[in-house]
């Protein structure tokens, strides 16, 4: 009876909203005829599978209390760094729309790193050689086409992303980052080409998922230093490379990948009126609105402007740039800076 199904989905709180619990009740209708005829004694045995097997069948459809994932935000991360499916398991109604859309376009289509994450060797070493392992440290890698016109798709700015969860703090190096390629390998990338490359330090401007304003600068000397965290307090650092030029995109800081290939292309250095900039081409959605961010890094050959005294040279802070552009019907644009020029 209605009645009768209706409590037996409230006793295993399967009643969240109406829709789960007409759902639960309907299979209660369904299941009881199976049961009756194969239980035939009414010992209790039969109230016994007709619980068991509603359970067996309802519990996917919603969610219990007791099995509601507490960590939404690190999952999310984690499942759009690793580089494969990404779906949403909320019930109906119940999407987070704000955090799904951090893994993706307005069109659905993920924003992934090309290079899924992976542990990064420090942390393996200390899970061999430490008395205390690092816990999880993780990097990503998205390869962005450089230059405009061309140029071999071989030719690649590397931007990366780290992830820390459940982890110590520890200090992540540019060969922790850099797991895939070679060092000077990606030297040429950043220099001109020449044979004046082999000296250039490799240099990344960085900012953490939830601070997008405060920038640190990680390379050699200065690697990027990870507080402890646990699930809650997870750390996710965008790190993008700092051209020769100064200037670094930092992409959408909104997203979990900041910069990726699904969104960005042919990033090349540029002057527009007189001062040093970028462009890169961005790919979306008719009416898809985005914000791109771009830093600009005083390199070392321009410290001597910046003398406080006594000798003593410091760079300035770097200055970000933020443009606000919406894609009409081709859904590809050019967007430049300092000028923050959407075209």
């Amino acid at each position: 009876h209605g009645a009768n199904a209706s409590s037996i989905c409230e006793s295993l709180r399967l009643c969240r909203s109406n829709i789960t619990c007409n759902l639960c009740s309907r299979m209660v209708k369904a299941l009881a005829p199976i049961v009756r005829f194969v239980v035939k004694k009414e010992d209790g045995a039969r109230e016994k599978l007709l619980l068991k097997a509603v359970q067996l069948v309802c519990l996917p459809l919603p969610q219990q209390d007791d099995e509601i994932e507490p960590f939404t935000r690190l999952q999310a991360a984690v499942s759009t760094l690793t580089g494969g499916p990404v779906a949403a398991s909320d019930g109906i109604g119940d999407i987070d729309r704000e955090l799904l859309a951090r893994s993706c376009r307005k069109d659905g289509r993920l924003l992934q790193p090309d290079v899924p994450a992976r542990i990064v060797d420090s942390a393996l070493r200390s899970a061999v050689f430490a008395e205390e392992p690092a816990g999880d440290v993780w990097a990503a890698q998205s390869m962005i086409r450089r230059g405009k016109d061309g140029l071999d798709d071989d030719d690649v700015v590397v931007h990366a992303q780290v992830i820390s969860a459940e982890s110590i703090a520890h200090i992540v190096t540019i060969d922790d980052i850099l797991f895939l390629q070679g060092g000077g390998q990606l030297q040429r990338q950043q220099g001109s080409g020449g044979d004046d490359d082999e000296g250039i330090e490799w240099r990344f401007v960085g900012f953490e998922a939830n601070s997008t304003l405060n920038l640190s600068i990680i390379d050699a000397q200065n690697p990027l230093c990870i507080p402890s965290s646990d699930k809650s307090s997870f750390q996710l650092w965008n790190l993008s490379p700092i051209l020769p030029n100064g200037w670094a995109l930092l992409g959408e800081q909104e997203k979990w990948v900041a910069v990726s290939s699904v969104r960005f292309d042919q990033l090349s250095e540029q002057q527009e009126q007189g001062a040093d900039g970028i462009l890169v081409t961005v790919h979306g959605v008719e009416g898809e609105e985005v914000q791109v961010a771009a830093a600009v890094v005083v390199v070392t050959a321009k410290l001597a402007a910046y003398d406080k005294g006594g000798g003593e040279k410091t760079s300035p802070p770097p200055k970000i740039f933020y443009a606000t552009c919406k894609f009409n019907h081709t859904g590809v644009m050019e967007v430049g800076f300092p000028q923050a020029s959407c075209i």
